[in-house]
């Protein structure tokens, strides 16, 4: 079906600039591309005649959605602040919902951060785990070099198995994650560990699946998944005996990073205003406001920064694998 002719409201026309506004500036054409619909169907049922969206039409169309969850409401919430910003750039008048409206509604996942200790001694799990012989995962080779990926980048738990073989430059350090959440294409620098951990790992790799196309994968030869992780690191935090809060998931990687990136700031009495923006481009946030969120996250269970890396033993681990040809 034609985008252009789904909607019926008063506010079709607006629609459909504003998506093609989004596509244009590299955005998912259809993110946010449900809650427009609603909202025209709203619109148009209950206002057929009205030509500007008012706030009291905004508190309709709220109401009418107040059964979903907070976190879907505040969603289309988000969308109505975003079209009404786009639109009084075109001298349209709109009303525009209130920056902390919804906020308050949302209860923010709560993130399993792990001091030193308990980090390093997840490394340490994972680098001398060895799969069992029947075991097609290589989680052996794959995983040490992923999770610290994941951890030392601040990736999310799709990123790393999306990564092709030409989007890991093994000589400038630099990873590609094409086309992630809101569609968006980010550059990371990797560090010097790092990119000579990869290196050592894509000669393993590559004596095993020649001609692969992604960078991670399993013992088919097929890309890692997001499950594949999850059962990976449910397996390793088992086996470490960590007495971990909460249950950790991979995306935790992600939030570890974050919170550590601004902690180590803060410690160089760095204002968060200066390196925020550096910190959320890196990340791929679409908007400052989530990586802020990560300055609340400041236990004082992770005051003790000097976490470092064991790189030694995860390239010792890559060196002692084996390639059986046969």
């Amino acid at each position: 079906m034609n985008q252009n002719n789904i909607y019926k409201s008063f506010l079709k026309k607006e629609f459909n600039s504003f998506f093609e506004y989004r596509i244009g500036l590299g955005y998912s054409g259809e993110r946010y591309r449900s809650v427009a619909l609603k909202l025209d169907n709203y619109l148009f049922e209950n206002h057929p005649d009205e030509l500007v969206l008012s706030e009291e039409m905004f508190n309709g169309f709220i109401t009418n959605i107040s059964h979903l969850s907070d976190s879907t409401v505040n969603d289309y919430i988000r969308f109505v602040r975003l079209l009404s910003t786009y639109l009084k750039s075109l001298d349209i008048h709109c009303y525009c919902p209130d920056e902390n409206m919804g906020k308050r509604m949302i209860n923010r996942y709560n993130p399993c951060l792990l001091n030193e200790n308990s980090m390093r001694k997840l490394f340490n799990t994972i680098d001398a785990y060895k799969s069992p012989s029947t075991s097609p995962s290589l989680f052996h080779i794959v995983c040490p070099v992923l999770f610290r990926m994941m951890y030392c980048c601040g990736l999310r738990p799709n990123e790393p198995g999306d990564l092709k073989c030409s989007d890991v430059n093994l000589e400038n350090g630099v990873l590609t994650i094409r086309y992630s959440k809101r569609h968006k294409t980010r550059s990371i620098p990797m560090s010097v560990d790092l990119v000579e951990l990869c290196r050592k790992y894509d000669s393993v790799i590559s004596g095993i699946f020649p001609n692969r196309e992604y960078f991670f994968v399993i013992g088919n030869g097929q890309k890692v998944k997001p499950s594949n992780i999850r059962f990976w690191l449910n397996r390793v935090l088992k086996i470490s005996g960590l007495q971990l809060s909460k249950k950790m998931r991979p995306y935790d990687f992600r939030h570890n990073f974050a919170t550590r990136s601004i902690l180590k700031m803060h410690k160089k009495g760095v204002n968060p205003d200066n390196y925020i923006a550096k910190l959320s481009a890196y990340m791929g946030h679409d908007s400052f406001e989530e990586t802020y969120h990560y300055i609340s996250l400041m236990p004082e269970l992770l005051l003790d920064l000097e976490l470092e890396i064991d790189w030694d033993y995860a390239n010792s681990a890559l060196n002692g694998v084996e390639i059986d040809n046969e």
